[in-house]
């Protein structure tokens, strides 16, 4: 199990886990925020330190158990961009969940073990007691593991890829979007990112990156409702012709390396431009209204 981490090659827990996650800008979300933001060009073009620890395939679940890692381990940073999934964010989707396989590597340290506990997966008394109870198949693999193509990392924690998938996509329709198909416990995650940002006078600003179809205006208005009044909102420019052109996508959900600079410097101008601006700090009763606000 000792060996396991440093058969990995992605790191990045470990870095959390050290307390080596020190960054003005942290990134958060599935394979779009991955794909679609470069955070060495985001650090470049705004002079504010950045890193991504978007995970493909990682609901935001799993995305507010790394920030909430993140701010045990390290010093919170001054922004969190958190990259939404356009329409299935509080969805169910086989394909973005909570990343047990990311943590299983990880099992030997007790911020992994005791959410694997808390999320039923394993048992806290033999957790305990039975080290061999803690692994799984991966971490009986004593071979360094290989980046994929769609998953090989650049230096700053991104992801971008410079192929694409599938080149007989179309732009696709908008959808009807529905909240009584939510799942509430995604929903209840999304608040508590809300939340952890909120207690640590971090700017939390909700990022749209582009899909190949039309934003959908009801999951937009919805994720708005429930963000803190003190967060921002970022929505790719959507009069920008370029984002109906398929060669600046790697699929229908994914641009490709060209369009993540676009958008990456189109994102850099938005971050510089509330970078400055105090923390608006809201706090709100139990009953769902604004008490007092403070600016630090």
């Amino acid at each position: 199990m000792r060996h396991a981490p440093s058969t990995q090659v992605d790191q990045r827990l470990k870095y959390i886990l050290d307390g080596n996650m020190n960054k003005d800008i942290i990134i958060l979300g599935s394979s779009r925020g991955a794909r679609g933001i470069i955070a060495s060009q985001l650090q470049k073009e705004t002079g504010l330190t950045a890193y991504d620890l978007s995970y493909p395939g990682g609901d935001i679940e799993f995305q507010e158990f790394i920030l909430r890692s993140l701010l045990k381990y390290n010093h919170a940073p001054s922004i969190v961009v958190l990259t939404v999934d356009d329409q299935l964010e509080f969805l169910f989707a086989e394909r973005v969940n909570f990343r047990y396989e990311n943590l299983y590597p990880f099992v030997g340290e007790s911020q992994v073990i005791n959410e694997m506990v808390s999320r039923h997966q394993k048992n806290a008394i033999l957790a305990k007691l039975l080290v061999l109870y803690r692994m799984n198949r991966s971490n009986l693999n004593l071979f360094k593991k290989q980046f994929t193509p769609f998953d090989s990392m650049m230096v700053c924690g991104s992801m971008p890829v410079s192929f694409q998938e599938n080149k007989t996509f179309t732009y696709g329709r908008d959808s009807v979007y529905k909240i009584s198909n939510e799942i509430p416990a995604k929903v209840n995650a999304y608040l508590k990112v809300n939340a952890l940002c909120a207690e640590n006078n971090i700017k939390l600003v909700v990022v749209f990156p582009p899909n190949f179809r039309p934003l959908n205006n009801a999951f937009k208005q919805r994720i708005m409702h429930l963000t803190n009044p003190g967060g921002y909102f970022y929505v790719y420019n959507t009069a920008d012709p370029a984002y109906r052109d398929s060669s600046y996508f790697s699929d229908s959900n994914h641009l490709i390396l060209k369009g993540a600079k676009k958008f990456t410097t189109e994102l850099s101008s938005y971050i510089k431009s509330i970078a400055q601006k105090p923390v608006e700090i809201l706090r709100i009763s139990d009953a769902g209204k604004i008490t007092s606000i403070t600016k630090k």
